[in-house]
């Protein structure tokens, strides 16, 4: 099995260029999750990939096989659409053998393979159903039924589960997972849902506006994203950011003075403001006043089923979200006190807004 490198990858749609300079390797057997918003390039790179886009410039390998002018028919790929793409006038057994006859293959092995895939996306009994007979989640285990007979090395799915609802959403990414531990194919998984990245991936690849952010473990990007556009795109409730001047190694918070360690002191030695980012769950709140924490006021409580999340206003003005747990008793317009974690605080730079630490 083959990786797959990007080397100085541009795609451009006439003055548009929708990818730029992307340089990715996507190890072999891997789950890479490509997350970003609409229109960060996430689709079209996976499409490359495919040989569904051409490549505007640079270079894409499957090992050390240039791909770049290989056809999509000749690169022994599986692709599940966001749309499912399946054919309304053949049946359930007709849509998942398709690819596997026209590929001449003996009918024994393409009745072993169609057998076992139904069997493992819970399909048995709905082999002569056509696709209008079906609910939107068989439909999609249609899909990813057709492209498992293949026993391509490359899984490619382009937001395969967006048309589903949440429950069936949750049970579709564990068959997915189970599929991977079955045939150990490379999955590339295209998504804009990051509990979907979080949970699927070996390791996430986030794009915006074209660019490659950052590509890590979904729980380094977690703890340690690399700018703040990462910061805030992986994690719910979202992280809080919020400007700060720095005094003798010290945070000066609307006129709250928080001591920092020695260690995140030496990190923003020299500067005279930073963004600190600090999670919601990593944000305690009580009632009574303790060293370094800051009295605020909740102006808001969203509950979230297993938590709650306190929005509390620091002076009237800045507001930084708080999560406790769900049987907590806090009221709204209640004076609480609130204070962060040291080892979890985040620094991000005023102008360039990257990860301080990741710069050193």
């Amino acid at each position: 099995m083959s990786n797959i490198i990007f080397k100085n990858v541009c795609k451009d749609y006439g003055n548009t260029q929708v990818v730029k300079n992307l340089n990715l390797e996507i190890n072999p057997g891997e789950r890479l999750v490509l997350l970003g918003p609409s229109g960060c390039g996430k689709s079209t790179t996976l499409r490359m990939i495919a040989g569904l886009e051409k490549i505007t410039s640079g270079e894409l390998y499957f090992g050390d096989k240039l791909m770049n002018d290989i056809e999509a028919g000749e690169r022994n790929i599986a692709m599940v659409f966001q749309n499912y793409a399946l054919y309304p006038h053949m049946t359930v057994w007709d849509n998942i053998t398709f690819g596997l006859r026209m590929n001449k293959l003996e009918r024994e092995e393409i009745e072993k393979r169609a057998r076992e895939a139904l069997k493992i996306l819970n399909l048995e009994g709905l082999e002569k159903r056509y696709s209008k007979e079906l609910s939107g989640g068989q439909r999609q285990r249609v899909a990813l039924c057709r492209a498992v007979v293949k026993q391509s090395p490359f899984f490619l799915l382009d937001e395969p589960l967006s048309n589903l609802d949440v429950q069936l959403r949750n049970s579709s990414r564990e068959e997915l997972v189970k599929l991977h531990n079955l045939y150990r194919p490379t999955f590339v998984y295209v998504t804009h849902d990051q509990i979907e990245a979080m949970t699927i991936g070996h390791r996430i690849a986030v794009l915006n506006k074209g660019y490659l952010q950052q590509i890590d473990t979904p729980e380094k990007i977690y703890n340690n994203p690399v700018n703040i556009f990462v910061a805030k795109f992986i994690g719910m409730p979202q992280i809080n950011i919020l400007r700060v001047n720095i005094n003798e190694g010290d945070i000066l918070f609307k006129n709250n003075r928080i001591k920092l360690s020695d260690e995140k002191r030496k990190l923003i030695e020299k500067r005279s403001e930073v963004y600190l980012g600090i999670r919601p769950e990593y944000v305690k709140v009580n009632r009574d006043k303790t060293e370094n924490s800051m009295k605020g006021n909740i102006a808001k409580i969203e509950n979230y089923g297993s938590q709650k999340c306190l929005l509390i206003t620091i002076n009237g003005e800045e507001k930084v979200m708080a999560s406790v747990p769900n049987d907590s008793d806090f009221k709204r317009y209640e004076d609480v006190y609130i204070k962060f974690s040291k080892k979890n605080m985040l620094f991000f730079d005023i102008a360039t807004e990257n990860n301080i630490e990741m710069e050193q």
